[in-house]
């Protein structure tokens, strides 16, 4: 028997991006502590920018 999964909506995904998003803003509030610190933000963000325009698309 398989079992089917339920994706999340656009609606759903929009939400959690929102969150992340909102999450994040509090990271760029305080002062990286090493430079991997600053290129994982920046990567958050990008990772966060490219779901957004897939939510977009279709």
């Amino acid at each position: 028997m398989v079992t089917q999964v339920a994706l999340p909506s656009p609606a759903q995904r929009l939400e959690r991006i929102a969150r992340d998003i909102h999450d994040l803003a509090f990271d760029f509030m305080e002062t990286p502590r090493t430079q991997a610190d600053a290129v994982a933000r920046a990567a958050r963000v990008e990772d966060l920018a490219a779901e957004l325009r897939s939510v977009v698309r279709g």
